[in-house]
């Protein structure tokens, strides 16, 4: 079972429509995901009072970290059929995310927005597990970066570039990767994932986005998609 973590130290940066859209991509796909949160003190899960959700959720409180194998595990066993379990992370120093993200068959994914200021969060991170890997004794799960809301022409190389005029160090021991084409803008004001009758939905672009994004992120994981069914998964959406 493969695990994808999304984590990042700044607030705001699309960590849980991310996560929420690669779930929705995957049980489009045909697979079985399992979507677990760690949910920040005060804050409701971001899925815990949505109907006929297309896929298995599984959450804990992130102000206890130790919980966070637990939840791994259980999520691991909801189902026999479950192939992917899909972690979101609040805002968390990289090096707390670091401390349970052991196994190297983990990979996990910092979303980046297009803004001088979200670049530089992403590079701080991706500093701080660059010197984690120089000090640490195996190797650390590969780190993909996620571009949100940048102009669909770009491509890989384009990314390294703006990010070595950023101070990006490309040192071999941090295999480092980005998840190419991204995240589309998607409108902060329609993004609760549920209908009328508070069921899970996705609008067209929704639907597309999370396609596009679990197509990306399974071609990465070096995984082939598996469509079981040209019919959609998700209430309220009509198959062309």
């Amino acid at each position: 079972m493969s695990v994808f973590i999304f984590a990042g130290s700044k607030g705001g940066s699309a960590r849980t429509v991310s996560s929420i859209l690669l779930a929705a991509g995957l049980r489009e796909l045909g697979f079985s995901p399992v979507h677990a949160q760690l949910v920040a003190e005060g804050m409701p899960p971001s899925l815990g009072r949505i109907d006929e959700l297309p896929f298995a959720v599984s959450y804990t409180r992130s102000g206890d970290l130790k919980l966070v194998e637990a939840v791994l595990e259980a999520s691991s066993h909801c189902g026999a059929s479950h192939s992917h379990i899909i972690l979101d992370n609040p805002a968390l120093p990289i090096r707390k995310v670091l401390a349970y993200a052991t196994d190297t068959r983990m990979r996990i994914l910092l979303p980046m927005r297009d803004g001088l200021q979200e670049i530089g969060r992403v590079l701080h991170d991706v500093h701080e597990i660059q010197e984690e890997a120089s000090v640490s004794d195996g190797l650390l799960p590969k780190v993909w970066l996620l571009p949100v809301g940048w102009p669909s022409s770009l491509k890989p190389k384009d990314y390294f570039d703006i990010l070595s005029r950023r101070g990006l160090k490309r040192e071999p021991l941090l295999a480092l990767s980005i998840i190419h084409p991204g995240v589309p803008y998607l409108d902060p004001l329609d993004l609760e994932f549920r209908d009328d009758e508070n069921r899970f939905t996705l609008t067209e672009q929704q639907q597309d986005a999370a396609i596009r994004l679990a197509e990306a992120v399974l071609r990465a994981n070096g995984e082939a998609a598996s469509i079981r069914t040209p019919d959609s998964w998700f209430t309220g959406l009509k198959s062309e």
